[in-house]
C-alpha cells in the first residue's frame, strides 16, 4: 500500500497510532525489535510497499499477531489525511498576518522526496495579490534560466515548470551556502549555487541554481532575508519544515502543485508493482502477506 508521507509522522496521527501497537508486540517473548516501514510512495520499482520487519527468537515470532497488526494499519486507508489547503483558503488566510509567519508548503515539489524544486505555482497565484499583502512572502524555485537572467541585470523573467511570465527586481545576488540552524538537518552545510533574490511587490522569490535538501530559516537568511519577520515562508518536503521551522499544522498551508510527488498516487502513473498497491489497485485480494524464511512474497 501507499499513503500519503504528510501522514507518517511518529508523534501523531495514524503512523503513530501503528507505531504504539509494534511497541507492545516487542513486549513479548521472543521478539527483539518491530521495525514500522512506511514506503517512499514515487518510487516506480519492484518490491513497492509498506512493511513490518519483526526480530525475534524462531520460538518468539508473533505470526498471528503481526498480521493484525498489518491489517489494522492497512484498514487505515479510509482515514489517511494528505492536508491538503483549498487555494482560496489559503489565499484569504494570506491577507492576515499572524505573529509568527505561515508556511507554505508544497509537497509535490520537495526536494527531499526527489522531486527538483522547479515549481513555481505559488508564484503565480500570488502575483495578483502582490501589492495587496500585508507582509512579505518568501518563495523560492530551483530554475538555472532565472539564475542566468538576473546576473544579466532583466527585470522580466520566465520561470519554473510550468512557466510563470513575471516582471521583478533583483535585489540581491550571490551564492547561497548556509549551515542549518533549525531542528533538522541541525549544523550541516548546504548550498543552493548562485541564488538571486528578486523582488515583485510583497514577494520575495530565491532563485536557486540547485536544490536544496531543505528550507529552513539560514536557507532565506544567507541570502539577506528575514524568515522571522515574513507575512510566509515556502517550504518544500514533507513534514521536515515542522522540525526546521518549529512551526505545527495550525501554522502551515498545504497545498497541491503540479510536482512530480503528487500525493494522488491514483494518478500516478506506475509501471511495477506500484500497480498492485493500494490505492492504484484500490480492491487487493490480499492486502496483507506474511513473509519469513523459505517465503517467496515480501509486501505487505
Amino acid at each position: 500500500m501507499l499513503f500519503s508521507p504528510v501522514d507518517s509522522t511518529h508523534f501523531e496521527g495514524n503512523l503513530a497510532a501503528i507505531i504504539r501497537s509494534a511497541r507492545q508486540l516487542e513486549a513479548l517473548d521472543g521478539v527483539l525489535d518491530v521495525c514500522t516501514l512506511p514506503v517512499q510512495p514515487w518510487m516506480d520499482i519492484e518490491e513497492m510497499g509498506c512493511a513490518l520487519v519483526v526480530t525475534a527468537t524462531e520460538a518468539g515470532v508473533p505470526v498471528d499477531a503481526l498480521e493484525q497488526l498489518g491489517q489494522e494499519w492497512y484498514d487505515q486507508r479510509h482515514v489517511w489525511k494528505d492536508r491538503l489547503t483549498r487555494m482560496s483558503e489559503l489565499l484569504a488566510a494570506l491577507h492576515h498576518k499572524r505573529e509568527q509567519p505561515y508556511i507554505l508548503v508544497d509537497p509535490a515539489d520537495a526536494t527531499s522526496a526527489g522531486a527538483p524544486g522547479n515549481s513555481a505555482e505559488m508564484l503565480r497565484r500570488l502575483l495578483p495579490y502582490k501589492d495587496e499583502l500585508p507582509g512579505k512572502v518568501l518563495l523560492w524555485v530551483v530554475d538555472p534560466g532565472t539564475v542566468a537572467a538576473a546576473r544579466s541585470g532583466a527585470t522580466s523573467f520566465t520561470t519554473g515548470e510550468p512557466a510563470v511570465h513575471w516582471n521583478g527586481r533583483v535585489s540581491w545576488t550571490g551564492v547561497g551556502n548556509y549551515v542549518a540552524r533549525g531542528k533538522a538537518y541541525t549544523g550541516q552545510r548546504f548550498s543552493m549555487g548562485e541564488a538571486p533574490v528578486i523582488e515583485c511587490g510583497q514577494i520575495q522569490l530565491v532563485a536557486c541554481s540547485l536544490p536544496a535538501v531543505t528550507p529552513e530559516p539560514a536557507f532565506y537568511e544567507c541570502v539577506g532575508l528575514k524568515p522571522d519577520e515574513a507575512l510566509a515562508i515556502m517550504a518544500k518536503s514533507m513534514t521536515g519544515w515542522m522540525a526546521a521551522f518549529d512551526a505545527g499544522w495550525e501554522r502551515s498551508f498545504l497545498f497541491g502543485g503540479p510536482g512530480i510527488c503528487s500525493l494522488n498516487f491514483a494518478k500516478i502513473p506506475f509501471t511495477g508493482s506500484g500497480r498492485r498497491l493500494y490505492p492504484v489497485d484500490p480492491s487487493l485480494a490480499t492486502p496483507v502477506e506474511i513473509w519469513g524464511p523459505g517465503s517467496t512474497a515480501a509486501d505487505a
